[in-house]
């Protein structure tokens, strides 16, 4: 599996072929820029794997204080192939690669979920809940600095 960017203008940055939903993420993050700047690499990707596209991963914004947010969703159908697990491992190593010692933030339901099986898996640990302004309360994770 391997990240595709998408442009600022909505696009993928490799010419492949779109399914309805990444057809819509791709305009949603073309939207998202407008509203929140688009600064490579703190922008939107797609998952590809084996010629499909199988999720979208994102850094929410920008890195705020030497923080950065990530998000994945799975597309219907790949759900429990690790490909969640693989999205979230790749944003972490592009935040690495760019800034060492950045702070990474993941937001879950506040449930024991699939998203909250992942951030575990690859290091993430439980600090708090907090209201966030578009989805309610939610758990935020963050990666310890030593990972």
């Amino acid at each position: 599996m391997h990240l595709i960017a998408i442009d600022m203008n909505g696009n993928p940055s490799t010419s492949i072929k779109l399914p309805d939903m990444a057809q819509k993420i791709c305009h949603s993050m073309a939207l998202m820029y407008q509203e929140r700047g688009y600064l490579p690499p703190w922008i939107g990707y797609l998952a590809e794997n084996d010629g499909q596209i199988v999720g979208t991963c994102a850094f929410r914004s920008a890195p705020v204080k030497n923080r950065v947010d990530i998000a994945y969703f799975t597309f219907p159908g790949h759900e429990n192939k690790g490909i969640a697990t693989e999205m979230a491992s790749q944003l972490v190593s592009i935040a690495k690669r760019n800034i060492p010692h950045i702070i990474i933030v993941g937001q879950t339901p506040p449930i024991n979920s699939a998203s909250t099986r992942i951030l575990r898996k690859i290091g993430f640990q439980y600090v708090r809940s907090i209201n966030h302004p578009d989805e309610g309360y939610v758990w935020e994770w963050e990666l310890p600095l030593s990972r």
